[in-house]
């Protein structure tokens, strides 16, 4: 073999492996909503996970009859209605990973952006006030992110923040 084909042969080689690694790094996913569970659970549908419950990272909104809390259903249906609006189904979004994949009940754990706007719903969530910041030893990416964001929205007394807070 002569020295420029040996020389293509090796940067396609090089290439190829480049592709792998790139493909099986790939720390996001492409899909649409199916369904809104509630203000921080959705269900998606993507083509590596065909329909599949997705659990918003680094969010808590309040449930409904949630008794270890008390919060008031008023304000989980609030924070429901909004993620509704938002991710009405086929809507376009973007799923983006941190370091665990994956809660004990086998949703996955992302943070989503829609895709038109590109807003992220976890901030959204939070700096309306609809959530509060949920600590996560594995997925803390955005973690000091998401305190200010609900830090301006006790400061300025939006959603759940507006008697207060609770939490």
């Amino acid at each position: 073999m002569d020295l420029n084909t040996t020389l293509i042969v090796l940067g396609t080689v090089a290439g190829g492996m480049y592709l792998l690694y790139w493909f099986f790094t790939q720390n996001y996913d492409r899909g649409v909503v199916v369904q809104v569970l509630d203000g921080d659970t959705i269900i998606v549908k993507t083509k590596r996970y065909k329909k599949k419950k997705v659990r918003l990272i680094g969010v808590d909104s309040p449930e409904r009859a949630n008794h270890i809390f008390d919060f008031d259903e008023a304000y989980a249906r609030h924070a429901e209605r909004y993620v509704r609006r938002k991710l009405k189904p086929g809507t376009k979004i973007y799923l983006d990973y941190d370091k665990k994949k994956f809660d004990q009940w086998g949703r996955l754990l992302a943070y989503l952006y829609i895709q038109k706007s590109g807003h992220s719903m976890n901030e959204l969530l939070l700096r309306k006030g609809y959530a509060v910041y949920q600590a996560d030893k594995y997925n803390k990416r955005l973690k000091n992110k998401f305190l200010k964001l609900q830090q301006e929205a006790k400061r300025e007394r939006r959603g759940i923040w507006s008697r207060g807070g609770r939490f």
